[in-house]
């Protein structure tokens, strides 16, 4: 697996020509700021600065996947959220990519290997999530490496869906979406 161990272990690695930040839901179901969210604009933001201002590409859910999804998408726009929450943190707009039409992890990484192959690429998700990032990243032939973000632990709900995250990852990557 290649999950650094933090943000020191950036400089064990070849400086990436992408970092991506994995988009997620903006709020908690409380309506509180999403702490994944948070979590992985501090790593991302981190990641940018400590590498010398390499391009941060934002994908996830943005307008026009909602606009194409669903009439009540307002206020779930995870790319504006998490380019916000960047620039917040002293990252140029100018520095900022953006995948909007990514509903699924396997979207932005089928956006990836598509539009970016032979690029050196850093992910950001939480601990939990990397494993199945950098499974369909590898199935898809992608120089990547994860960043674990801080985050909230998934309680009992959150472990089911990744489980099953997992699950349709190997189904996609083995029958659904297989790139041959």
């Amino acid at each position: 697996m290649r999950i650094l161990s933090s943000l020191d272990s950036l400089a064990t690695v070849v400086r990436p020509d992408l970092v991506v930040a994995l988009g997620c839901p903006p709020r908690s179901q409380s309506g509180r700021p999403s702490g994944y969210l948070i979590g992985r604009v501090r790593a991302t933001a981190a990641a940018y600065h400590a590498l010398g201002g390499v391009p941060i590409l934002c994908s996830g859910r943005g307008e026009d996947a909602l606009r194409r999804d669903s009439a009540e998408s307002e206020g779930h726009d995870e790319v504006e959220a998490l380019a916000a929450l960047l620039v917040a943190a002293n990252v140029p707009r100018e520095a900022l990519l953006f995948d909007r039409l990514a509903t699924r992890t396997i979207d932005t990484i089928d956006h990836l290997a598509d539009r970016h192959p032979g690029a050196r690429i850093l992910l950001v998700s939480q601990p939990f999530h990397l494993p199945r990032v950098l499974y369909l990243a590898r199935s898809r032939s992608l120089d990547a490496w994860g960043l674990p973000a801080p985050g909230p632990t998934p309680g009992p709900r959150g472990q089911l869906r990744e489980g099953l995250g997992r699950l349709r990852a190997v189904w996609d990557v083995a029958v659904s979406r297989p790139r041959r």
